[in-house]
């Protein structure tokens, strides 16, 4: 038996495998070297490197985290941004409060136009008859059917054939502060033309809105007014005009509002309206106090109004209101918007109803109690003579144009 290492040898594992033995025989350097590089070179395989992302999916993967980072900011902004108001709204509310006339900021609210407007759809009801006169609030009854208007219907569109439609553009005094919706001068002219044109339609518009100044009657003419298809647009503004809230104009503080907002669709971004607002120029102020429109301005808004109705196939009425002031000192006096109500009216053929030596006559007769209930607002007896006055006037209008 045969061993190895004191193992047994188990055929086919331990058997004792004899290796040729070499004598180690130096070989010469060239020849190791050239058997070295005689043999294969075998590169041990490299792991795989992941292919490069396309440059088009890192813009796309950019863009869409810039989305989505956008949206969220949109989201939060709509959630917590206060509207931006112009100062004039603001004002207004204020002048309100100083006045007492706390029913009237429930009446009307914002508009990027117009600054405010009535309340579509609001009416009052009349105060207690126990309280004071000076308690009463003026606003109760109708106050604006569904278009924002001083109507107790809706004023239909397109304008039915044969009407005679005429739209009144006005400040308190056309709306008819402290009177009921049928006292006013307004509702009293159509009523009248009804009965003196016959079978005739006419429908008068009171678009008279409280604080407004021509700068807002122009305004609304332009974004709204135009599309009540009126034949007549009677104009009767002067005021608030010549107030003073601040040391800007009306004008100047719409261009300024406009200058805030982003152009075109980005106003209704919360985002961009954030930035546009951020960088804007700040409005400078002034010592010096400016009337809401200036004389030069009243002028050329007249000129705006004017061409505008002009290119509406329509016609304009100018109206001077007369104020109490002006009644009891002199009869011939009229302020710096009168004149350039006189002045336009003279230089461009428009039809002038001045109330000024009208109400001379009427204080002489009824005294101004009866007339005035106030400053500036004329009673239902002072309406009922100024809806006389203009219905005249109409219809003469109407007679003429029909020979």
């Amino acid at each position: 038996m045969l061993t190895y290492n004191d193992r047994r040898n188990v055929p086919g594992r331990n058997q004792l495998v004899h290796f040729p033995v070499f004598s180690p025989i130096p070989l010469p350097v060239a020849t190791l070297l050239s058997l070295r590089e005689s043999e294969p070179v075998v590169e041990s395989p490299q792991p795989e490197q992941p292919a490069a992302t396309p440059h088009w999916r890192k813009v796309a993967a950019a863009l869409l985290a810039a989305c989505l980072t956008l949206l969220l900011c949109e989201i939060i902004l709509n959630l917590t941004e206060q509207p931006t108001v112009s100062i004039r709204f603001e004002q207004n509310v204020e002048d309100i409060d100083d006045l007492g006339m706390e029913r009237l900021a429930d009446i009307v609210e914002y508009d990027d136009e117009l600054f405010w407007q009535l309340v579509p759809n609001t009416s009052l009801p009349r105060e207690s008859s126990t309280l004071a006169p000076q308690e009463k609030s003026p606003f109760f009854g109708v106050i604006a059917n569904g278009q924002g208007l001083r109507e107790d219907h809706q004023i239909p569109l397109p304008k039915p054939p044969a009407e005679l439609r005429v739209l009144f553009l006005g400040d308190s005094c056309t709306f008819g502060f402290g009177l009921e919706h049928s006292e006013g001068y307004v509702d009293i002219a159509e009523q009248l033309l009804k009965q003196r044109l016959g079978e005739r339609p006419v429908e008068c518009i009171n678009a008279g809105v409280p604080g407004y100044t021509l700068f807002q009657g122009w305004r609304y003419w332009s974004t709204g007014g135009q599309q009540l298809q009126p034949d007549l647009v009677v104009v009767c503004f002067g005021g608030n005009d010549m107030s003073s809230w601040d040391d800007k104009t009306d004008l100047q503080h719409y261009q300024y509002f406009k200058r805030r907002q982003p152009p075109g669709l980005l106003r209704f971004s919360s985002v961009a309206r954030r930035l546009w607002k951020t960088f804007a120029t700040k409005e400078s102020k002034q010592n010096l106090l400016a009337p809401r429109v200036t004389p030069a301005d009243f002028y050329l808004l007249l000129g705006k109004l004017h061409d505008s109705i002009v290119a509406a196939d329509s016609q304009m009425v100018i109206v001077i209101w007369p104020f109490l002031r002006q009644i009891e000192e002199s009869r011939d006096g009229r302020n710096l918007w009168q004149q350039e109500m006189i002045a336009f009216a003279e230089q461009h053929a428009v039809e002038l109803v001045d109330l000024v030596p009208e109400f001379h006559k009427l204080v002489d007769e009824h005294g101004s109690d009866a007339l005035y209930l106030d400053l500036g607002h004329a009673t239902a007896l002072g309406n009922q003579h100024i809806g006389e006055l203009i219905a005249e006037l109409l219809q003469k209008h109407v007679t003429d144009t029909m020979n």
